[in-house]
């Protein structure tokens, strides 16, 4: 049975049991809230800012429009949680758990998501320039028309994800696995995709431009119209299956079709 939504008086922040309260619009900037019980809690447009909650409990908290920026959120637990048009830059989110949560064009620029589970979470339209997601979890994840520009995806797990329209310019994507992502009408010009694989991905008009694309794999994905001009390719990158219709080759040559 759910409680109503409570104001908790000052000692009652300070003391970390937090479950189910309302502290939407509260100034809380640089609040030391570690391991704090924030469950269910509604922070609608709180600052936050500068806030430690390191391994806080933040399951299905209600955080739209939050400033987050400079946070501390490291092994917090945040899945379900809503963090739509949140402002996380430079937020530090290392091994956070934000399975399913709903991140819809949240600004989180340079922020650290090392390791961080984001399984089914929806990034959609999110700024993620310069983001650390290296390491991450993002099976199933929604980041269509995310910016994703010199992201670091390093080793990253983006299988099933949904990322058609996303800018990846300049990212590292490298020991990446995208098999059977969405990635139509992507751009990755410029981008390290060294060693990832598209296995079955769908890669249909996306931009490759300068890529490198030594020793990637594309096995049954679909490059229908791709851009792969000035590619780097190696004796190992894998087109192998692969549909290549009206695909603009690395030495400039288009495919038939």
């Amino acid at each position: 049975m759910s409680t109503a939504p409570w104001r908790p008086s000052e000692a009652e922040i300070r003391s970390g049991r937090l479950h189910g309260a309302d502290l939407s619009g509260l100034s809380l900037a640089r609040v030391s809230l570690i391991e704090a019980d924030l469950e269910g809690a509604i922070l609608l447009g709180t600052d936050l800012s500068a806030a430690v909650l390191r391994g806080a409990n933040l399951k299905g908290a209600n955080l739209e429009g939050v400033n987050l920026n400079d946070a501390d959120l490291s092994d917090a637990v945040l899945a379900g949680a809503n963090l739509s048009r949140a402002s996380l830059a430079y937020a530090k989110l290392r091994a956070a758990n934000l399975q399913g949560a709903r991140l819809v064009g949240v600004l989180a620029g340079e922020s650290n998501l090392w390791g961080a589970n984001l399984k089914v979470a929806d990034l959609s339209d999110a700024y993620l320039a310069r983001v650390n997601l290296a390491q991450a979890d993002l099976p199933g994840a929604k980041l269509e028309r995310a910016n994703l520009t010199e992201a670091n995806l390093w080793s990253v797990d983006c299988r099933l994800a949904r990322l058609a329209d996303a800018n990846l310019g300049g990212a590292d994507l490298s020991l990446g696995r995208f098999q059977e992502a969405d990635l139509s009408r992507a751009n990755l010009s410029g981008a390290n995709l060294t060693r990832a694989s598209f296995k079955g991905a769908k890669l249909i008009s996306v931009e490759l431009g300068g890529a490198n694309l030594s020793d990637t794999r594309f096995t049954n994905a679909d490059l229908t119209h791709a851009d792969l001009r000035g590619a780097k390719t190696t004796a190992e990158t894998h087109f192998g299956g692969a549909r290549l219709a009206g695909a603009i080759m690395p030495d400039g040559t288009i495919e038939p079709g």
